[in-house]
């Protein structure tokens, strides 16, 4: 199976913030993910819920990210992946374009990555 990268959405807390900022921050955070206000982002702008008690939808779609997700990496926090973001765009632009051939594709996303990154 593939192992695509998994990226979540998140909210952060302030360690700094006063007793009166933390009951707000954490109020606000239960409204974002309950289960209507989850459901509500998967359907309207397409985020998969992390909130168990949504109903997903029989929907190719989403489902077919849902599986991805069980064997997915989670995203690498490195500086070394803003090099990966353009090349990568451009090898899966020209494999559907026909321009390249998967593999040769991968070859040419690897070398620039990598020489972006210095090695």
């Amino acid at each position: 199976p593939a192992g695509p990268f998994l990226g979540v959405k998140h909210i952060m807390f302030n360690a700094n913030s006063d007793d009166t900022q933390k009951t707000a921050a954490f109020e606000f955070v239960k409204f974002m993910t309950n289960a209507e206000n989850s459901a509500k982002l998967m359907n309207e702008a397409g985020h998969l819920p992390a909130n168990t008690k949504v109903d997903i939808p029989a929907d190719a779609l989403i489902n077919g990210f849902i599986a991805q997700a069980a064997t997915a990496t989670p995203f690498p926090n490195v500086s070394e992946m803003g090099a990966v973001w353009t090349p990568g765009g451009d090898m899966i632009k020209k494999v559907i374009a026909g321009e390249m051939g998967a593999e040769e594709a991968a070859a040419e996303a690897a070398q620039l990555i990598n020489e972006a990154n210095g090695k």
